[in-house]
């Protein structure tokens, strides 16, 4: 090999393996075990009632927008956690988790999340499974039991919702006094595949088991009101609205703060949702 074709032949090399490195089909994240790590930040704090936490979801690649929302969360004092109700990418590629996590990292207190329809194209939820951890999961805070489920029928057939799981988690206090649901898909219309029956399911649980609140995210608007009873917190898409939600939870009444960046005003459980 002459010495002119040694630096082209690196050169070739070197984009190639960068290629490799960056492909936006990789599977392998930057960062693993999310869930199970800020799961430990929440377990070491001081947990005291009341308190607030975040609920925002479907920010898909808005990444401008969530940094003005990560902005916004870490000038206040008031905030323990932030749950996010799934669609943290557009079309499960791994880049853009790594970009929205890369914001998400930088919210000053522990992140916890669901997977989301657009989060489980092709290997979206083998990437899921690898950054953040399990489907489905609890934890419980200051007396508040949270069950966070994967609930994308579509995506998941005959998988999702865990029928018998999170029957089994939400009839199981472990001495909580008080039980929030989180997930992606609105329970009182979920996207289901053909008789599937995923809704009739979801009614039937919250009519026979109190549940205090319904975290979920998936469809556009913001809306906040009541299904069989329970109070439903559907957060918006933040890739388009910007908005999240302070939810703070006392002895004996959840309310609600709905912010646009650092302008936020109370809001109330308006009306029963749509069928």
């Amino acid at each position: 090999m002459d010495s002119l074709s040694r630096p082209v032949l690196a050169a070739t090399l070197l984009v190639a393996s960068s290629c490799l490195r960056f492909t936006p089909f990789s599977t392998e994240p930057s960062e693993r075990d999310l869930t199970q790590k800020n799961l430990a930040r929440i377990a070491a704090q001081e947990q005291t009632l009341p308190f607030s936490f975040v609920a925002l979801g479907d920010t898909h690649d808005g990444y401008d927008e969530l940094s003005g929302t990560v902005k916004a969360i870490n000038a206040r004092n008031d905030i323990r956690f932030v749950v996010v109700a799934g669609d943290m990418s557009d079309r499960s590629l791994l880049g853009e988790f790594e970009l929205t996590q890369a914001r998400l990292g930088d919210i000053r207190v522990p992140v916890l999340t669901v997977i989301g329809n657009h989060d489980a194209i092709a290997d979206g939820p083998e990437i899921y499974r690898k950054m953040y951890g399990p489907l489905n999961y609890t934890f419980s805070y200051a007396g508040t039991k949270f069950v966070m489920f994967n609930s994308n029928s579509l995506e998941f057939p005959h998988v999702a919702p865990d029928r018998e799981w999170l029957t089994k988690e939400t009839q199981s206090r472990e001495g909580a006094e008080r039980l929030i649901w989180v997930t992606h898909q609105p329970v009182y219309a979920p996207a289901d595949i053909p008789n599937g029956g995923s809704k009739e399911f979801y009614r039937q649980l919250l009519e026979a088991e109190p549940v205090d609140l319904v975290v979920h995210g998936h469809l556009l608007d913001y809306a906040l009101g009541t299904y069989e009873g329970t109070t439903l917190l559907q957060c918006s898409t933040h890739e388009y609205s910007a908005v999240f939600t302070v939810v703070t939870v006392a002895e004996t009444s959840i309310t609600f703060s709905r912010c646009h960046y650092d302008d936020c005003e109370s809001v109330t459980p308006a009306s029963e949702m749509p069928e």
